[in-house]
């Protein structure tokens, strides 16, 4: 998570150039000449757009999990889980 105090805002700043057919450029040149963290936000900026167009939605988790605490000592379940219920048991104590 980002820290929002230190946060600079950037204006974003629209810029439209026009080429003629077959003069584009490479798109690949553009992407390698950004950074990582904002290959990575462009990235998440378009996931929100697609999530937003195809449900109607901001992105959600799909399910909530609970953690609760084991009360009985009798459990069932594969042995390598078994298992490690037994040593967070000892890690506790």
């Amino acid at each position: 998570m980002r820290n929002h105090r230190n946060v600079k805002r950037r204006k974003i700043v629209s810029t439209v150039r026009v080429f003629r057919l077959g003069e584009e450029p490479d798109d690949a040149v553009f992407w390698q000449r950004k950074s990582v963290r904002e290959r990575l936000e462009a990235l998440e900026v378009l996931r929100r757009q697609y999530i937003r167009l195809m449900y109607g939605t901001r992105p959600r988790f799909q399910r909530v999990y609970k953690v609760v605490q084991l009360r009985s000592e009798n459990l069932v379940g594969r042995p390598r889980d078994l298992e490690d219920v037994k040593q967070l048991r000892k890690r506790k104590q």
